[in-house]
């Protein structure tokens, strides 16, 4: 038999044995022995492999720990093929059947070096393409001439070409877009040799007009190099140090905690791992390339789940993931493909039962598994969990680190700031703690920081912190024995070349199909969230229905002022119009303004998945643009209808229905730049009160007064528009009389305006968290 034993720190080791039983556990006598402190969690006697006469069966000892094949539990025994995995526990060493045929040469438990290269190739997802003449990259395995399978990966990605001696490559139109050397290509790219090509997970080094394909899908090592973070803080600029020399090596499918007091600087560790902030000192790596400066071509491979989700909550969970998933997937995924993707991630995260059930009426935990399912749609490598158990009662908070932990064992690598500590030890393979000012004072696996600090409970490290200085602890731990294994032997040979290129700023093309699609998608889900929202509805029927029979109640109809002299007959027509005008431009404003910054959290998110900022917006305005003129139409026509004015009385509501078209839009320029819904709420009285003060109609303008409304007061134009439709007998005669498409066009000047607010907003938001 041969095994294959690949280790936390990335070593492989190959034996080949003639035993008809291999044991591999911690116990001396095992054939297969590993290390008491580097793998608490394997037992003395984990597991034992047999030759019964009909082939190989494995053995499953441990009373403690799980032994897994293929990602499945074993009970008690299970049949061996050759090319299956064996884990021992779920953050355990890695022993892959190599082959169950005899070993002619080597000793029983030899490791094989020549072995080592090809099974290092396997491990690192390596494959070679020879380019030809070029070809299709795409994950369509009928039409792509180099098929990389993977969600992130369209049908047709990428065109590879020859120009002469030169290759080239181009993309064709992909959803997340191609990159070379960290870079957005919006045009044909020539490519030299040794340059990289990011697609998906997939990274394409050119070696000798061959690619060689590294997938980083389940194959995601982090790596902080000495990160520090300084900041300038009090009136006097004084220094301020958060982070301070933190240094972290994981390896794919590790499940490390990053613990530690208050203020530590734990959640602005996590910002600095995952790309959100940049350290003054330091780098972070990913298979060993800069997170910072290649972020935009290796984005999709992680994400972050934050401690505060912001889910819509008239949506079941069934919606929020379908369209989640409309929205992080490529465009050209069939729609079976994307209910299939779907329906995995329910049963990923135990929602089964839930699916049809509404995000309001979840209870906590289930609402932090939607939201990792959200994520986890686009199947990322590598996730950031901020203190997502916080809040959770204690059988949610095992449930949340079980479901973690199965995560790991995937492949995928986790690192999660907790305040929990109850089931850390039980399910978490290493834990980094922090102390004050940011210092590393430990980094191993739960039982070795309990032997280290010399307490028999996680949380009474931090006690022992506060005993000494936090230099000092970090001081003794960059002597400690922990600190050479966890880090400088497993850290890896990173590719420095990447700190002097130049950060990715610039976005790759888009093609008008993938904004179309998104477009299309945002609108949907708008309309599901207020259509599931029955007492939002309500209201905004009921505004215009209410304010239009007060409008009744208390104007009565023109006919009735027939004996009325003409000056109060015109006062009466004029108050009404006005009151008409304001309502509208008020129904359009209040309407719109939360939508944007109650949404910016999941906006946020959808960005870092290349959601164009130009389709969002322009789903919300065309959606509030529809509900604000069904409002003024439903307005005018009751007031209008019943108060019958003379003149010409389709303008009159043209006009009304403009105003309400141009309030929504400024509606969503106060909500894109605001920084709460309390902020933009708050707002509404101090944008609509001088609409009312400046329209004209309250009281008469001139001098600096009129010329801020001309300059400013969009009602002022709209009240202008109404009243030269009326008849020259019944309305006021005025110095300035414009005419009605002239109005028109301020107004929708003002709308341009408040439109490139609202645009200049959206497009300063860029990430979720």
């Amino acid at each position: 038999m041969r095994l294959h034993i690949e280790h936390a720190d990335g070593s492989v080791q190959v034996f080949d044995f003639r035993n008809q039983a291999v044991r591999l556990g911690r116990a001396k006598d095992c054939e297969v022995r590993f290390d008491d402190a580097r793998y608490p969690k394997v037992s003395s006697l984990h597991a034992e492999l047999q030759f019964d006469g009909d082939g190989w069966r494995l053995l499953h000892h441990s009373r403690s720990n799980q032994t897994l094949i293929n990602g499945a539990t074993v009970d008690s025994s299970h049949r061996i093929n050759s090319g299956d995995t064996i884990r021992l526990g779920f953050t355990g060493p890695i022993v892959q059947v190599i082959g169950l045929e005899e070993a002619r040469s080597a000793p029983a438990g030899t490791l094989l070096t020549a072995e080592v290269p090809k099974i290092i190739q396997q491990l690192q997802n390596l494959e070679t393409f020879d380019i030809g003449n070029g070809g299709l990259i795409g994950r369509d395995p009928d039409l792509a001439d180099f098929c990389l399978d993977h969600p992130h990966v369209s049908r047709s990605h990428a065109q590879l070409s020859r120009d002469g001696q030169q290759i080239a490559i181009e993309d064709v139109g992909s959803a997340n877009g191609t990159f070379v050397n960290g870079q957005p290509i919006a045009t044909r790219c020539h490519l030299n040799d040794g340059d990289t090509i990011d697609i998906g997970p997939f990274s394409l080094e050119l070696r000798a007009h061959r690619l060689v394909s590294r997938s980083r899908k389940n194959n995601v090592q982090l790596v902080a190099e000495r990160l520090g973070l300084e900041i300038r803080a009090g009136g006097r600029g004084d220094a301020l140090r958060l982070l301070n020399n933190v240094e972290l090596v994981l390896n794919p499918g590790e499940f490390a905690c990053i613990i530690g007091p208050s203020g530590s600087g734990k959640s602005t560790l996590l910002r600095m791992l995952s790309g959100r902030g940049d350290p003054t000192e330091g780098r972070a790596y990913v298979n060993g390339r800069d997170l910072h400066r290649n972020f935009n071509a290796i984005k999709t491979d992680l994400c972050v789940i934050p401690q505060s989700l912001t889910l819509h909550e008239s949506l079941t969970v069934q919606q929020t993931l379908r369209f989640a998933a409309a929205l992080r997937l490529p465009p050209d995924l069939r729609p079976a493909e994307l209910e299939q993707a779907v329906d995995t991630i329910v049963q990923r995260v135990g929602l089964e039962t839930r699916r049809d059930v509404r995000i309001s009426q979840l209870s906590g935990g289930q609402l932090k598994r939607v939201g990792l399912g959200t994520e986890l749609i686009s199947d990322p490598s590598l996730l950031f969990l901020d203190e997502v158990t916080s809040g959770l009662d204690e059988q949610a908070d095992q449930e949340m680190m079980q479901l973690f932990q199965r995560l790991s064992a995937s492949g995928k690598t986790l690192v999660c700031v907790t305040h929990n500590l109850a089931h850390v030890s039980e399910y978490c393979g290493l834990i980094l703690v922090l102390t004050a000012g940011g210092h590393l004072a430990f980094l191993g696996t739960p039982a070795e920081a309990l032997e280290y600090f010399k307490v028999n409970r996680l949380a009474e490290i931090y006690p022992a912190l506060a005993k000494q200085p936090a230099e000092a602890s970090a001081a003794a731990f960059l002597t400690s024995p922990h600190y050479r294994r966890y880090v400088v032997d497993r850290k890896p040979a990173l590719q420095k070349q990447d700190s002097e290129a130049a950060a990715a700023q610039s976005s790759y093309r888009t093609s008008a199909s993938i904004g179309r699609r998104q477009f299309a998608t945002i609108f949907r889900r708008t309309v599901a969230v207020w259509r599931g929202d029955l007492p939002a509805v309500a209201t905004l029927i009921g505004q215009p229905l209410l304010v239009g029979l007060l409008l009744c109640l208390v104007f009565g109809r023109f006919e009735d002022l027939s004996e009325s002299l003409p000056p109060e007959r015109i006062a009466t027509t004029r108050n009404l119009l006005f009151l008409l005008s304001v309502s509208c431009f008020w129904l359009g404003c209040n309407s719109s303004v939360k939508e944007l910054v109650q949404e910016r959290m999941i906006y946020g998110r959808e960005r870092n998945f290349n959601l164009i900022p130009e389709a969002y917006l322009g789903a919300k305005i065309l959606f509030f643009a529809l509900l604000s003129l069904g409002q003024a139409a439903l307005l005018g026509a009751i007031a209008i209808a019943w108060y019958d004015p003379p003149g010409d009385k389709l303008p009159m509501l043209g006009t009304l229905c403009l105003l309400a078209l141009t309030g929504s839009l400024l509606g969503q320029a106060i909500s894109a730049c605001s920084k709460s819904e309390e902020t933009a709420v708050a707002i509404v009285p101090v944008v609509v009160i001088p609409q009312i003060i400046l329209g004209g109609v309250v009281a008469s303008l001139s001098g600096l007064p009129e010329w801020i409304a001309k300059t400013t007061t969009t009602v002022f134009w709209g009240q202008k528009a109404i009243e030269g439709c009326l008849p020259e007998a019944e309305r006021l005669a005025a110095d300035f009389e414009p005419s009605l498409p002239t109005s028109h066009l301020v107004i929708l000047l003002h709308a341009a305006v408040f439109l490139a607010i609202a645009w200049f907003g959206t497009r300063r938001t860029t990430t979720g968290v």
